[in-house]
């Protein structure tokens, strides 16, 4: 079962996505957008579980999937 790891809002405090460490051998962490539909990124690689790595790599998701949010000043609040 995935384990909640941090909580990413905008700084106007709006809930964008939530970032989770997982059991899973092939991928360690995920990102999950908040809202209707859900995105979700399968981090294959190391991440270094630091808000600013949780911040990149949230903010790198948001660009790549053309979120409303990407762009916007994020903060972590970790689990």
């Amino acid at each position: 079962m995935a384990k909640l790891l941090a909580e990413v809002q905008t700084s106007q405090g709006k809930d964008v996505a939530k970032v989770y460490q997982t059991p899973n051998k092939d991928h360690q962490h995920e990102i999950r957008t908040v809202g209707t539909p859900s995105e979700t990124d399968r981090i294959h690689g190391g991440m270094v579980e630091t808000k600013d790595s949780i911040r990149s790599n949230t903010s790198d998701f948001l660009d790549s999937i053309n979120h409303p949010d990407s762009g916007s000043s994020l903060h972590v609040y970790l689990a």
